[in-house]
């Protein structure tokens, strides 16, 4: 038994520790700071790395389909080569939207939240009966429910609580 038997394991098994390291510092890191909006600075969206990992996967899949029309492929498995290439590619996509669509922001009068269907969400600073935290898998998500049944959720980070802050200050003042 040399080393050529247990060192392509070992090998293997690094690699995966590695990637599996890799992914939890990025991701969070990537939770923890969401990406501002360069136009509206009070708007925030979900992280970059959301669009960059479909990006990526979009790649693969239409790497995979391309693959699948070439003539070295065997026909049958080019066929399958193809549908999952456009399988993938698809859900690689469907990674981008929610980046682009997805945002909360705290304006001066209320925190407005658009959701990944696109659908709009407001609750005025006047309106709000209730802000909770809770945990979920070890990240911090606020849930802020407004008196007509309202709810916007969202991480943490994702809440700009300065117009907030300076709308509660003012009416404290009052």
């Amino acid at each position: 038994m040399g080393v050529d038997s247990w060192l392509p394991g070992l090998l293997k098994a690094a690699i995966t520790v590695a990637v599996v390291v890799a992914l939890t510092v990025f991701s969070k890191a990537a939770v923890r700071r969401p990406h501002r909006n360069r136009s509206i600075r009070t708007r925030r969206r979900l992280t970059r790395a959301l669009p960059v990992t479909g990006l990526l996967i979009s790649g693969c899949g239409a790497l995979i389909g391309l693959v699948g029309t070439t003539d070295d492929a065997d026909p049958a498995n080019g066929r399958a080569m193809m549908i999952a290439g456009i399988v993938i590619l698809v859900s690689g996509l469907l990674l981008v939207v929610p980046y682009l669509t997805v945002f909360v922001e705290a304006t001066p009068t209320g925190f407005v939240a658009r959701t990944a269907l696109g659908r709009r969400r407001a609750i005025a600073y006047g309106d709000i009966v209730d802000v909770r935290e809770r945990r979920d898998h070890g990240m911090l998500f606020v849930d802020v429910l407004g008196r007509d049944g309202t709810r916007i959720s969202g991480g943490a980070a994702m809440y700009e609580w300065g117009p907030f802050d300076a709308w509660k200050r003012a009416t404290a003042s009052r």
